[in-house]
């Protein structure tokens, strides 16, 4: 009770996009339920892709508590923050960072997070945690004193960058301020052509700020949500009712093309496209992509 008060007196959150569901609720829905069991101030959502969508899940949730932010191109995580540059970027507060397809995590880890991150003094924390499987997830990189160097993205990781096993959760603090005016300085040189939320801690470090790392013991607890066998794997049931079903399996939707009884056969990796989650909403309900979710706290 202590800590969800102090937290309600310093905290605004905002969370990115999405409408996947897990348990019969959007992924977002569980990522705000999270934040407001932490009694922020205010919630802002950052939308794209299906923003009505995302709104009214966020607004059934938490209410009034909410407002929304707009990211108009999809251009990576660090793009997607700075849509709430204009209700941020003025403030000493503290921007707690969580993403959107990662709805497993609890309110007290997040508070003992914060509570690092502020006992460090801190400009920037990272929640990490180690996976016997890490591929896919951006590793965390230290020198020959376990400090912090920076983050790589597994697609821009080199050979042994990529055996490393500590990985960004994607759950971060900090200094609001701080954070917006480097993200100014992010430049989409990697080779997705994206503006990384990720770079930030290595700016971050390179002006002499300190940045933090915090390894959390339960990776389960912040697996992200990302294709049907993630959803299986969180015990959640996927259209048709085939939790088993992989990517690269093949299942049957009914098409809205107006034929009686036309049914397509679509790959699991259909889902991932927006032409057909568009033509296939009702279908697509439990699997469209999430992103982010960001706390600010003075």
């Amino acid at each position: 009770q202590d800590h969800a008060r102090n937290i309600r007196d310093d905290t605004r959150y905002v969370a990115l996009e999405g409408p996947h569901e897990l348990g019969g609720l959007p992924l977002i829905s569980y990522v705000c339920r999270t934040a407001q069991a932490l009694n922020p101030e205010e919630i802002y959502v950052v939308v794209g892709h299906q923003a009505n969508e995302v709104e009214r899940a966020v607004q059934t949730e938490v209410g009034d508590t909410s407002a929304f932010v707009t990211q108009t191109e999809q251009r990576g995580t660090g793009d997607a923050v700075m849509a709430a540059q204009s209700q941020l970027e003025n403030s000493d507060s503290l921007v707690l960072v969580l993403s959107g397809d990662v709805p497993l995590i609890r309110a007290a880890t997040l508070i003992n997070f914060v509570k690092q991150h502020r006992a460090s003094e801190s400009v920037c924390s990272i929640l990490s945690v180690r996976l016997e499987n890490p591929a896919g997830y951006g590793r965390i990189v230290r020198d020959g004193n376990e400090r912090f160097l920076r983050i790589v993205e597994q697609k821009d990781a080199s050979a042994e960058e990529q055996q490393v096993k500590e990985i960004n959760s994607g759950i971060y603090c900090f200094h609001a301020r701080k954070l917006f005016a480097a993200l100014k300085r992010v430049e989409p040189s990697n080779k997705q052509g994206e503006y990384y939320l990720t770079d930030v801690p290595q700016i971050l470090l390179s002006d002499g700020e300190k940045v933090s790392v915090y390894l959390h013991g339960d990776a389960r607890e912040v697996s992200g949500i990302n294709t049907r066998a993630d959803l299986a794997a969180a015990s959640v049931p996927t259209p048709d009712n085939d939790s088993a079903m992989t990517d690269d399996d093949d299942y049957s939707v009914e098409c809205n093309c107006g034929a009686r009884n036309c049914r397509k056969t679509l790959t699991g990796k259909d889902w991932q496209r927006p032409d057909l989650q568009r033509r296939y909403a009702g279908y697509f309900s439990a699997y469209l992509a999430c992103k982010i979710a960001l706390l600010e706290m003075p």
